[in-house]
C-alpha cells in the first residue's frame, strides 16, 4: 500500500545517503538505536563466533569514548583475552596524541590480536587519530586475524570519512552529531554482516538489505525508527547542499561529489575557528588546555576544547566553569565526557572521574562567537 511503501522508500534513502556519507554501499549500512548499541551488537557476535580465546588480545585507544572501550573489555574479560592499550606520544602529556609509528604500534599489535578498536577524533579533546595507520597496522601486523572498529562519532561533523581509504572493517557514528537526529548508524563490510551470528527473530531475512527483504538488515532488531531514517538522510542532504552553495560544487553534481566539497569549505573555515581560539587562548591567565594547542597543527585536532581555570571569585571545578559560562549564553559542559585519560594526561591534577569543561565549535560558528567566548573565559 502507498504508505508502507514511502516507508520502504525512505529506508532505502537513508541507507544511500549514509553509504554516499562513509563511501560504502547500501547493504554495508546498519542503522540502529544508539551507536553503543550497535558496538556491543559487533562484539557479541564476535564472541559467538570465537573470534577471541584466552591467548588472544584486544588493542583499544587509551582516549577512547566508553562505547568503543568497554564492549571490547567486557568482551575480552568473557573470553579470558588479554587488554592492551595503544601507546601514547607527542611532546608532552598535556598534548593529548597517540604515538602511531610502525615500530610502536608493533609494541601492542600482533598475531595474536583479534580487535583493534580506536577513535577517529578524541570527543574529550579534539584529537585526531591516524586510524588509516591503526588500520593498516591492525591487519598486517596481525597476519589477518584482526578486526578493525572505528568510533566516528565525534569526526564525523567535521571531516569526510572514506571507509575504503581507512581500510576499516567497522565504522560506527551517530546522526545526532553531524546535524540529524538520535540513532546510531554503523558500517561493515558485507563479509562480515553476511557471516557473522547475529541476535535475531528466526522469522527475520537473513540476508543484507535489498529490495527484496524491504531494504532491511539482519543487524537491525524489531521495527526501525523511520522517522529517524529519514532524517539521518535529511542531515547528509544538509551538508551536501553547502557543497554547492560554498564549496562551489554543481547543484546537480552527485551527492558524494557535493559533500566533498563541503568537507573543503568546513575544514577552511574551521580551521579558521581553531586558529583563532588557540591564538587567544594562549593569552589568558591560568587558563589551561588540554589537546594539541600548536596552531601550525591545526589538522591534528578538532574545534572541541578541553579546558580549566581557577575562577576570579574562587572556585576551580569543571562544573563551576561550565555553568558560569552557560550563564552567559555559552553552552559547556563538563566531567570526564565518558573517557578515561585525565588524570595521566595532566599529571595527576585533574581526576578521571571530574574531567574538564568542553566547549565546541562546528561550522557554523563565526569568529565574532569565538572573540566572545575568549572575553567571557578572561573575565571569569
Amino acid at each position: 500500500y502507498p504508505s508502507g511503501k514511502l516507508v520502504d522508500e525512505s529506508t532505502w534513502q537513508a541507507r544511500q545517503a549514509m553509504a554516499d556519507l562513509l563511501g560504502c554501499t547500501e547493504e554495508e549500512v546498519v542503522f540502529g538505536g544508539s551507536m553503543t548499541s550497535l558496538v556491543f551488537n559487533v562484539a557479541e557476535a564476535l564472541r559467538v563466533d570465537g573470534r577471541v580465546g584466552p591467548s588472544d588480545n584486544v588493542v583499544l585507544d587509551p582516549m577512547g569514548h566508553g562505547a568503543n572501550v568497554w564492549p571490547w573489555v567486557r568482551l575480552a574479560e568473557a573470553c579470558g583475552a588479554e587488554v592492551r592499550w595503544l601507546p601514547f606520544g607527542g611532546a608532552t602529556e598535556a598534548e593529548c596524541v597517540l604515538d602511531l609509528r610502525p615500530e610502536s604500534l608493533g609494541t601492542v599489535i600482533d598475531k595474536r590480536t583479534r580487535i583493534v578498536a580506536v577513535g577517529a577524533a578524541s570527543n574529550g579533546v579534539g584529537t585526531v587519530h591516524d586510524v588509516k595507520a591503526v588500520c593498516r597496522a591492525a591487519r598486517d601486523l596481525s597476519a589477518g586475524s584482526a578486526v578493525s572498529f572505528v568510533d566516528a562519532v565525534h569526526f564525523a561533523p567535521h571531516s569526510p570519512i572514506d571507509v575504503e581509504a581507512i581500510g576499516c572493517d567497522f565504522l560506527a557514528c551517530s546522526p545526532y552529531k553531524f546535524f540529524g537526529p538520535h540513532c546510531g548508524v554503523l558500517f561493515g563490510r558485507a563479509v562480515h554482516l553476511a557471516a557473522l551470528p547475529v541476535a535475531k527473530l528466526r522469522c527475520s531475512d537473513e540476508g543484507l538489505p535489498r529490495p527484496e527483504n524491504c531494504g532491511m538488515s539482519r543487524w537491525e532488531l524489531g521495527t526501525q525508527n523511520f522517522e529517524a531514517l529519514a532524517g539521518t538522510a535529511a542531515a547528509v542532504d544538509y551538508i551536501a547542499t553547502l557543497g554547492a552553495r560554498f564549496g562551489g560544487a554543481d547543484g546537480t553534481a552527485p551527492r558524494r561529489v557535493r559533500l566533498d566539497a563541503a568537507w573543503r569549505v568546513i575544514a577552511a573555515h574551521e580551521d579558521e575557528l581553531k586558529r583563532k581560539f588557540l591564538s587567544g587562548a594562549a593569552g589568558i591567565p591560568g587558563l589551561q588546555l588540554l589537546g594539541v594547542t600548536d596552531v601550525s597543527r591545526l589538522e591534528a585536532r578538532t574545534p572541541t576544547f578541553a579546558i580549566a581555570k581557577k575562577l576570579k571569585g574562587g572556585g576551580s571545578s569543571a562544573s563551576e566553569l561550565a555553568e558560569k559560562l552557560c550563564a552567559q549564553g555559552i553552552w559547556c559542559t563538563a566531567g570526564n565526557h565518558y573517557a578515561g585519560f585525565w588524570e595521566s594526561r595532566s599529571r595527576g591534577s585533574i581526576g578521571n572521574d571530574v574531567g574538564m569543561a568542553r566547549l565546541g565549535f562546528l561550522h557554523y560558528n563565526t569568529l565574532d562567537e569565538v572573540d566572545r567566548v575568549l572575553a567571557a573565559l578572561e573575565e571569569l
